[in-house]
């Protein structure tokens, strides 16, 4: 079961820095700060770099829980030991279409973006590419990834297995984690994006809502006794619902097969929790990449995408609805807003990274005013 609570992701000291308003800051000064944080802990300068851009990258992109709003616990992990900052990307086994990495207990977001490369490279040159990756970390936002191939004319594929903190159908106890599964398409204006944990909530929407105070909605999660609860804090001590039920439950269960056991890595409760921060949690991704071109011509593929698009938001509304969404289209949106206005920042993580700075000495970012 997983350790997490509400101060978590907190840095010691956070609490000496009276920060009370949402800030924004631009997405170069938080990478700079990211990558000299993260270079201070041990990464090299390689690593350091594609770890600040994931990381900022899922915020430009608005998914907050996955972005900097964790860079406390990913600095007390190292420090603690829990994830190797040295690690390589291991290639254990391979074909000229698979392989098998070992992670060697590194972070996530450093193997899985290694192994979307690799992927990549292998879509190029035999149309497709399939990478397991096992004894990692968290990978942070799946679409990050997806949309790296999108971008290049690649249909992207990215599914994680994670600490179990949802009890299969039928269960209360947890066997399965939140196992999102992400795609990626290219298209004309924007790629077409499906990101989706195969639990209700993830489980850092439990922390927002513990530390805003805030009850979680009906439907999300069961206490330790397998009872409905609307406590985040209850929550965190049972089981976050898979979504859909019982066909939830088999989108989850199918992840750890992918990942895990396909990897030959951890999958169901042999996962650890990042809770954890002394010890490895042993996580495992399944990235893949297939080249567009294998099928008919990128160009002719987007086209064909932007058909698809106008075709759903031309269709009639329901009653109250003014307008249909595409997966991916506020996600794009939001990404200019943010490039443009900068990150909002709330008090909780700002304090965080102050302290983060004064314990290894680093510059914070400049606040960008409005």
């Amino acid at each position: 079961m997983s350790t997490i609570d509400n101060t978590l992701y907190d840095f010691p000291g956070r609490e000496n820095y009276p920060v009370s308003e949402t800030v924004n800051l631009s997405a170069f000064e938080l990478k700079r700060w990211t990558k000299e944080v993260l270079s201070l802990i041990g990464l090299s300068n390689k690593h350091a770099t594609i770890m600040a851009e994931v990381l900022v990258e899922s915020d430009l992109l608005g998914v907050d829980t996955h972005g900097t709003y964790k860079i406390a616990l990913w600095v007390k992990r190292a420090l603690n030991k829990g994830t190797n900052p040295k690690a390589e990307f291991q290639i254990v086994h391979e074909t000229p279409t698979t392989a098998v990495v070992d992670a060697q207990a590194g972070y996530g977001q450093i193997m899985g973006s290694l192994a979307m490369d690799l992927a990549m490279k292998k879509s190029n040159l035999y149309g497709s590419g399939f990478v397991v990756v096992r004894n990692s970390t968290s990978l942070t936002a799946a679409r990050y990834y997806a949309l790296k191939a999108a971008k290049s004319g690649k249909i992207g594929m990215v599914l994680t297995n994670a600490d179990p903190v949802s009890a299969p159908f039928g269960g209360k106890t947890p066997m399965l984690g939140t196992n999102p599964w992400c795609i990626a398409v290219p298209g004309e204006e924007f790629p077409i994006v499906m990101d989706t944990a195969t639990t209700v909530s993830n489980w850092t929407k439990l922390v927002v809502y513990s530390n805003a105070e805030e009850s979680i909605p009906d439907g999300w999660a069961l206490n330790a006794d397998g009872q409905p609860t609307n406590d985040p804090n209850e929550a965190m001590k049972g089981s976050v619902l898979p979504v859909g039920g019982h066909k939830g439950y088999m989108f989850g269960l199918f992840t750890d097969i992918l990942t895990g056991v396909l990897g030959g890595g951890a999958f169901l409760n042999q996962v650890l929790s990042y809770g954890h921060v002394d010890q490895p949690t042993s996580t495992s991704h399944f990235i893949g990449a297939i080249n567009v071109d294998g099928f008919m011509p990128e160009e002719e593929f987007k086209k064909r995408i932007s058909e698809m698009v106008g075709s759903l938001k031309n269709s009639e509304k329901a009653p109250g609805v003014d307008e249909i969404r595409i997966p991916g289209e506020q996600t794009h949106k939001i990404y200019q807003e943010r490039m443009s206005k900068g990150i909002p920042i709330e008090p909780r993580r700002m304090q965080n990274m102050l302290a983060i700075s004064k314990e290894l000495n680093v510059k914070a970012p400049p606040i960008r005013k409005a």
